[in-house]
């Protein structure tokens, strides 16, 4: 949830104010014969005409090559690293190594040199700084290590945001749908 950094009001906001203030438009699916006509972009204005609360965000993997949310009048942002997945850039790049070379996985590296060994300190550091990846690190596999952190670090992380005035919303459950 982008929330806080998006929306500063929500700042130290505990999980229930954050609920009841933002909603998430999660999947948008359309049926394949019906796709290419606008209305992915139209389902989301109708939501966004009448929405349950003063927030809306999504996360499109696919934000670039289909913009359906930004046609449906959602703004666009790009959200900042991490501070792991920026030091693992550093380290990468210390390596000599870019994050597409993450892609090739076990292939590309040579797990005795001293590369192969400076990339798995650097891939276990990135992995234990996060509750997400952090349980079981050191048993994981270099080649499952390099693809988490593939993920984390591509290029673009799009999220996209919606708010109206707190005075045209009611909160959820005080008469909106």
């Amino acid at each position: 949830m982008a929330g806080a950094r998006l929306w500063p009001e929500l700042a130290g906001a505990d999980a229930r104010t954050i609920n009841a203030r933002v909603r998430c438009i999660s999947r948008v699916v359309v049926d394949p014969r019906f796709r290419g006509i606008g209305l992915s972009s139209e389902l989301v204005r109708c939501y966004l005409r009448e929405p349950l609360t003063t927030h809306t965000e999504s996360l499109a993997a696919m934000g670039c090559a289909c913009p359906f949310l930004l046609a449906g009048g959602m703004q666009q942002l790009e959200l900042p690293r991490s501070t792991r997945d920026e030091r693992l850039l550093h380290d990468l790049r210390a390596l000599g190594a870019r994050p597409a070379d993450l892609l090739g996985g076990a292939r590309v590296i040579d797990h005795r040199s001293r590369h192969g060994r400076a990339l798995r300190r650097a891939l276990l550091r990135w992995a234990k700084a996060s509750k997400a990846t952090a349980r079981g690190a050191e048993k994981r596999t270099t080649a499952d290590l390099l693809s988490d952190a593939a993920g984390a670090l591509r290029p673009t992380r799009l999220v996209y945001v919606h708010s109206v005035s707190i005075g045209s919303v009611q909160p959820h459950g005080e008469g909106n749908r």
